[in-house]
């Protein structure tokens, strides 16, 4: 049996606006909007918005200071943190399969006070792994189709974590 909890660890809460910050980000322009700048370094840090004031709430209107993997000086106001599909969709840089995730799929999950315990584990990966967002997901749908059975798939990223229950 695996506790989630003691098998991938607690990660511990970040503030969003100083993550930005510290990225060493990339550039690129909106298809659509060119006044709109997509700023990225990976594909868990990926932001939008505009260098000059537009009253954008996004980091609850913060102006952030992001620097440029040539040294300079990009301040977005307000940004928003995007997602690879997006960024793809307004700009054709493709991050897609580039998420690091890690998780399992098991046969049987039960709640033990405040974390979920699975058993019967077909699928295993404690160390990230690059990939597709929904890659886990994808394992468990496998799985279910298979064996004919409900499974249930616990993923992790960088951003936070999700418990499914996938019938077959």
């Amino acid at each position: 049996m695996i506790l989630t909890e003691k098998c991938f660890g607690k990660q511990k809460i970040i503030s969003g606006q100083r993550e930005a910050a510290e990225q060493l980000v990339s550039v690129a322009i909106d298809k659509i909007d060119p006044k709109l700048i997509w700023l990225y370094s990976d594909a868990a840090h990926i932001y939008n918005g505009f260098p000059f004031p537009n009253d954008s709430r996004g980091m609850a209107g913060a102006i952030i200071p992001f620097t440029t993997i040539d040294g300079k000086i990009i301040l977005l106001f307000g940004p928003w943190h995007s997602n690879t599909d997006t960024l793809y969709a307004r700009t054709g840089v493709d991050l897609r399969d580039q998420h690091i995730t890690r998780g399992l799929v098991a046969l049987k999950r039960d709640w033990t006070q405040n974390d979920f315990e699975y058993s019967g584990i077909l699928y295993l990966d404690k160390e990230g792994t690059a990939g597709k967002y929904h890659r886990i997901l994808e394992i468990g749908k496998r799985f279910a189709q298979e064996l004919g059975e409900t499974v249930f798939v616990f993923t992790q990223t960088n951003g936070g974590s999700c418990h499914v229950v996938v019938e077959r």
